[in-house]
């Protein structure tokens, strides 16, 4: 809306014609208090789609790793799955000796090929 000058001017008059001096303060405070509850509610759900928007598209943290031995016990425990499927690759019997077990951790972690026992 593009009001100038003589459009307020003739906007004035008009009202008051139509509902007296007396009447127009009051028009006049409720125009201002309807005009301002309504840019508070505008605001509001404003925030509110915004913070919706952000909790949707957060990306969560990522999980800390947890270590084996947490999941599945002793290092012993943990090698024993990691003891089935070497054997299973070579068609032996699992090892299920703690020593056995024990040098596969070790051959494990320092990234050396282990020897089986036959």
């Amino acid at each position: 809306m593009n009001l100038g000058a003589p459009e307020m001017l003739l906007l004035g008059i008009l009202a008051l014609v139509l509902f007296g001096p007396r009447r127009l303060p009051e028009l006049g405070k409720a125009l201002g208090e309807g005009l301002a509850a309504f840019r508070e509610s505008s605001r509001q759900l404003s925030s509110e789609f915004k913070r919706q928007l952000e909790e949707e598209t957060a990306v969560p943290p990522a999980p800390a790793a947890i270590p084996a031995e947490v999941l599945l016990g002793t290092p012993i425990q943990a090698a024993a799955p990691l003891a089935a499927i070497k054997a299973e690759e070579e068609k032996t019997e699992p090892v299920t000796e703690p020593s056995q077990i024990a040098e596969m951790v070790e051959a494990v972690e320092s990234k050396a090929p282990v020897q089986a026992e036959a």
